[in-house]
């Protein structure tokens, strides 16, 4: 099996702060059947996936945003 080709450039990676969480997400969806990654599914049907949205198809809590 190989990994997905988007791998490299996925941008929820640097949301990860728990490394080991990183770790199961990439095992599980990126270099398992990244097919059933909900991200990879937006963009192979040319959908630009929220960029909260998890592979397992999960969101991030919204960030709040910094007042200046």
């Amino acid at each position: 099996m190989s990994a997905c080709p988007k791998m490299q450039l996925c941008p929820v990676f640097p949301v990860f702060r728990n490394q080991s969480a990183l770790r199961v997400m990439q095992s599980l969806y990126c270099e398992g059947d990244f097919s059933r990654c909900a991200r990879f599914q937006s963009v192979s049907q040319g959908v630009v996936p929220p960029k909260n949205l998890l592979p397992d198809g999960s969101a991030l809590p919204a960030q709040p945003t910094r007042k200046n």
